[in-house]
């Protein structure tokens, strides 16, 4: 099922929001979108009735995100999830060698993202991963675990590089997009 057709059938879908239609919703049931939230083109969510998804107000996941709910997805307000974020909540538990990986059991972990996180471009948030308010993710970051509020993570497995505060690198660039900029004569 996909976009705007489905909206109707979500568990909740808040006032405002906006669901592009090339997006796939899966268990439509199990899905739940405050006021404002919007799901951009080719953003996958995999609702699970026994996992829910549940994403907070003024909320944008990104292009080609894919958040799986079979653990349980939970977003805060305010969030933004990068275009091709993955939101995993099961893994297949270690098996012995020989063995195929996908004959194991499945482990579930909720991954939670509370008020106010932007979560960076390609990054991977693995079951469990829990990220308190304010957390900033780096592109292409390898989460697993509970980070502290305002931190900035970053890396393969991610690591604390700093709090938000303490410095912005992107201070140097401009703060006008090129078309609004003034031109030199």
């Amino acid at each position: 099922m996909s976009g705007d057709g489905v909206r109707h059938r979500l568990a909740a879908c808040g006032e405002g929001s906006e669901i592009h239609p090339s997006a796939v919703i899966v268990e439509p049931a199990a899905i739940r979108l405050g006021e404002g939230v919007t799901i951009e083109p080719l953003a996958v969510l995999m609702g699970d009735p026994e996992g829910e998804i549940e994403i907070g107000d003024g909320t944008l996941v990104g292009a080609h995100a894919y958040l799986q709910g079979l653990g349980g997805v939970r977003i805060g307000a305010q969030v933004g999830i990068g275009a091709g974020v993955l939101m995993l909540t099961a893994v297949h538990a270690e098996s012995p060698p020989g063995e195929p990986i996908t004959a194991a059991p499945l482990r579930y972990g909720a991954v939670e993202v509370a008020d106010g996180c932007d979560v960076g471009i390609g990054s991977m948030l693995l079951p469990g991963a829990y990220l308190e308010a304010g957390v900033q993710v780096g592109a292409g970051a390898v989460v697993r675990g509970r980070h502290r509020a305002g931190e900035i993570i970053a890396g393969a497995p991610a690591r604390t590089l700093r709090m938000r505060g303490d410095g912005d690198w992107a201070r140097a660039l401009d703060t006008l997009p090129p078309g609004r900029r003034g031109r030199a004569g």
